[in-house]
């Protein structure tokens, strides 16, 4: 990661309208949770190399690392979580990255969500892309709990 990649400080501005003053894509924000992650592993790599390799050391390389973010950019720390947390989950699926909006990922990144369930997300906000956050969750939890094969359902 080159200094040129690395996030713009806080310019007084919301992070998402700071460089066009448009909303910013899932693409953005996964591009954003990459360098947040690599800030992290940066971070931990360093106190890791000072300090020895055990969790305690881990827990507070992370601890600093996103508080270091979050004080950079002025959102909070469950914000950097999350687009950490969606860059690692959906950053090798194009379609995800392409079709679901943040609020989408976010509903996806519980553990027991599997693939089948994601492209099932996928193919339902191709199907209608104003499908509404919470007919998305009541969508997710049906799946989630009906323990059946996922099918987007008819328009």
């Amino acid at each position: 990661m080159s200094q040129d990649s690395v996030p713009e400080p806080h310019s007084g501005q919301p992070i998402a309208s700071r460089d066009t003053g448009q909303e910013m894509t899932a693409h953005d924000h996964l591009k954003l949770g990459g360098q947040f992650a690599e800030i992290v592993r940066r971070v931990t790599g360093a106190y890791i190399a000072n300090y020895g390799d055990d969790r305690q050391t881990r827990r507070r390389a992370r601890h600093d690392a996103l508080e270091f973010i979050t004080r950079l950019h002025a959102i909070g720390e469950s914000t950097v979580r999350l687009y950490i947390n969606s860059f690692e989950r959906f950053h090798a699926m194009p379609r995800a990255v392409e079709f679901l909006r943040l609020t989408d990922m976010q509903l996806l990144l519980a553990a027991d969500i599997g693939d089948d369930i994601v492209e099932a997300v996928i193919a339902r906000r191709v199907a209608d892309p104003t499908v509404s956050t919470r007919m998305m969750k009541e969508f997710i939890n049906s799946m989630r709990s009906g323990g059946r094969k996922p099918e987007a359902p008819a328009v």
